[in-house]
């Protein structure tokens, strides 16, 4: 576990560091010059995608496989869910995408989608939200500095695969809002494709 008192101007962080970093989130935006808060990001305009064969297949997977690693959770519950998605709404999915702004704001993000008005990051983790809440809330920072135009909504999620926390950025304003819901797979699952379907084709709220 890293220190609390780290100095941040100092020494070199990859994003993985700051999951493991002993800190709380408003004050490690902070350092970074940007606002935290919490509220519910009401989604009220996304609608419901209803897929009873990907509900199916996630129930059967839950049921018999032990996800003991980011890699299984990858590749079993969040995979299908964007593979799902690609057939419905048309975008680019990178994975494992270097990205780099100083020696405090690097590293690898597991999801990269840019549409026409936006961008989306997933961080995906074993466990522990808050943690990576904090590594998620670094990587949207990093985007908002190396990506133009300023116009850009920049949305994020976490997840461990069964549970999953979204989150914006005020570009203007330097302000991430964590979502207060945490939506559930796979009781939520129509709620959460439609969610995903929603910021990617960047609709209105």
């Amino acid at each position: 576990m890293l220190n609390k008192s780290i100095d941040l101007k100092n020494g070199s962080f990859s994003f993985s560091d700051y999951f493991k970093l002993n800190i709380e989130v408003d004050e490690l935006l902070n350092r970074f010059g940007y606002q935290f808060e919490k509220r519910k990001i009401l989604f009220k305009n996304a609608k419901d995608i209803v897929d009873e064969g990907l509900k199916s297949d996630i129930d059967m997977l839950l049921s018999r496989l032990e996800f003991n690693t980011e890699i299984a959770i990858r590749e079993f519950l969040i995979s299908p869910i964007f593979i799902c998605l690609m057939k419905r709404v048309q975008f680019n999915l990178k994975s494992e995408k270097n990205i780099y702004f100083d020696e405090k704001l690097r590293g690898v993000l597991d999801y990269y989608i840019e549409s026409s008005d936006n961008f989306v990051v997933i961080e995906a983790k074993q466990k522990d939200l808050n943690n990576g809440f904090k590594q998620l809330a670094v990587e949207l920072v990093t985007l908002d500095k190396l990506t133009e135009p300023k116009e850009k909504k920049i949305y994020g999620a976490v997840t461990i695969g069964t549970d999953w926390i979204f989150a914006t950025i005020d570009r203007k304003k330097k302000i991430i809002t964590k979502d207060l819901k945490i939506y559930r797979i796979p009781e939520e699952l129509d709620k959460l494709l439609g969610i995903l379907s929603f910021i990617i084709e960047d609709k209105k709220w």
